[in-house]
């Protein structure tokens, strides 16, 4: 990797973690949908030591149960919700 390249990479790490900080500080919320089927990677992960959890609106019993019956398919899921929004589908 050359310089430039390293420049390059650099700015898109830094501006990845600047994206990252703004969004856990102002506490950006997830859409619904993405939410239930986080609820399960969130526990996975133990997201709700961090502080700034508190930003993130508990799931509730419903919501649990749709993401772990959603969980497996969320890939596929996403990816369609992206394009619809997107307005290709």
């Amino acid at each position: 990797m050359g310089a430039e390249a390293f420049v390059d990479a650099t700015a898109v790490v830094a501006n990845f973690e600047r994206m990252v900080r703004i969004a856990d500080a102002t506490g950006t919320p997830l859409d619904a949908p993405v939410a239930m089927m986080a609820t399960s990677l969130r526990a996975e992960l133990d997201l709700d030591r961090f502080g700034s959890a508190g930003n993130t609106p508990r799931a509730g019993a419903v919501q649990r149960a749709i993401g772990r019956v959603l969980g497996p398919f969320a890939g596929s899921l996403m990816q369609r919700m992206g394009r619809r929004m997107a307005g290709r589908g």
